[in-house]
């Protein structure tokens, strides 16, 4: 393609200062990809370089403010509304969520997921069953609180569920006997946890080859209107949740 893609790490230094990586040279670069950058304040000020930037992932919507680039997300929808309805339909409506929906706008999607899937089937959720956190340690006091667990917690990521699952360990709660779990991402920890956890997969290649296809047709016509893409993923049924 004529391009060539090299890598630069922005630390905390960076996203406190706004300032660039030292090994970032701007007139060397065509376009810019940002992978996991959640700043919003940092993302803006990429936006602003005048470089075509695309977003795989990024700072969540819930305000309602997007920022000026193409963004890239897996769909984080269809693998969590459809475990709800399976749950459901096995008459386990008790079902809570787990993780911080503020943290990005993938986790904020797969929490809206799963609301709007209990809501659709006019379901209520008990809301001491969400847990507002990515923290292993906020997370595990939330749970020790807890006078009873739900049927089921879907978390935003397999580590999030990895953490969960530890807890619960320690609390001598089984999984998914006192409790069902899914994760979501199909990382490689999910398959080897006892038990292999329920998840979403995720198709990385299908990602890259997208995210390669929007930056060259952004340089090829920077004038086009902004591009938010969803990429197809797959629920992965486990031992987590009985399956």
């Amino acid at each position: 393609l004529g391009y060539i893609l090299s890598t630069h790490r922005v630390d905390a230094n960076n996203l406190a200062r706004k300032t660039l990586p030292i090994t970032f040279l701007q007139e060397r670069v065509s376009a810019i990809v940002c992978i996991e950058m959640f700043d919003r304040e940092y993302d803006q000020m990429v936006c602003g370089l005048g470089l075509p930037v695309l977003f795989v992932d990024g700072p969540t919507t819930r305000s309602g403010y997007t920022l000026p680039a193409d963004r890239l997300y897996m769909d984080n929808t269809a693998g969590i509304t459809r475990l709800v309805n399976e749950m459901l339909l096995r008459g386990r409506k008790r079902i809570g969520f787990i993780g911080n929906y503020d943290h990005c706008q993938s986790f904020f999607e797969r929490y809206l997921a799963f609301r709007n899937a209990m809501m659709l089937a006019d379901v209520p959720v008990e809301e001491k069953f969400c847990i507002n956190s990515n923290y292993s340690h906020e997370v595990a006091e939330a749970l020790e609180a807890l006078h009873e667990l739900p049927d089921l917690f879907i978390c935003a990521n397999d580590f999030v569920a990895v953490d969960v699952l530890q807890s619960l360990r320690r609390m001598g709660k089984s999984v998914p006997d006192d409790v069902m779990l899914c994760g979501f991402d199909d990382a490689p920890e999910s398959r080897i946890v006892s038990p292999p956890l329920t998840t979403v997969h995720i198709h990385t290649q299908i990602m890259a080859f997208t995210a390669t296809h929007l930056l060259m047709s952004r340089i090829k016509e920077p004038s086009l209107d902004y591009r938010v893409v969803h990429t197809d993923s797959n629920l992965i049924l486990r031992e987590s949740t009985n399956f």
